[in-house]
């Protein structure tokens, strides 16, 4: 029992990571107004929360969700939550949120994105709602700038660091638009507008924080 108990102690994670960073503040780091978008800094009640449930808002210190519209009248929505310490308020994968509020999941797929400097492994997912509309989304997670894989190698990237006596921080990013069908040309055409979409906040970011929202994968993180 004292055996089990010293070793408890020396391999329980205690570097939090978010207390050596620079700190995390949604609605301060995401700017209002960048490249050819435009937001009111509000959502109108038109993204998913991504917070909908009451143990999912146990999960997470902040959140922010917003709509924005290109020079071309077009609407991106953006929904992140952060959680400061991940062996205490873990992230949790966007499809939860949209099949609590009634949605079915179709075309789930992996991918990677390369960002500037970032190679970062999403999830996409296209989220039909009860009223038949259709959402395109795209999301990714981030753990103290580490991509995480949505597949099972989300959880082992939280496994490893813990191993090395890391607390990281968690991010889920994500971002969707409308679609009128779900092709595959018609989910082409909306990734490549979204991914526009995070190249110019990308650019338009601190460069002392932005890493922290756009990940980049290790050789662990698949």
């Amino acid at each position: 029992m004292i055996v089990g108990g010293i070793s408890n102690i020396l391999f329980t994670p205690r570097n939090k990571l978010a207390d050596n960073s620079e700190r995390i503040f949604l609605s301060g780091d995401i700017p209002k107004k960048f490249s050819e978008y435009s937001s009111r800094g509000d959502s109108d009640g038109r993204v998913i929360d991504p917070v909908a449930t009451n143990s999912i808002v146990q999960a997470y210190d902040d959140a922010l969700s917003a709509v924005f519209r290109s020079q071309l009248g077009e609407e991106i929505f953006l929904a992140i939550a952060y959680g400061k310490n991940q062996r205490e308020k873990k992230v949790h994968l966007p499809e939860g949120c949209y099949k609590s509020q009634g949605f079915s999941i179709l075309s789930r797929e992996i991918g990677v994105a390369i960002i500037e400097t970032q190679k970062i492994i999403y999830g996409s997912f296209t989220a039909l709602a009860a009223s038949n509309y259709l959402e395109y989304v795209i999301y990714w997670i981030s753990y103290s700038g580490i991509s995480a894989s949505p597949e099972l190698g989300w959880r082992m990237t939280l496994f490893d660091m813990e191993s090395n006596g890391l607390i990281p921080d968690g991010i889920v990013f994500r971002t969707s638009m409308l679609i009128q069908g779900n092709s595959n040309v018609e989910r082409a055409e909306a990734k490549r507008k979204i991914l526009k979409f995070h190249r110019g906040l990308f650019d338009a970011m601190s460069p002392l924080i932005r890493n922290r929202y756009f990940p980049t994968t290790t050789s662990k993180s698949k």
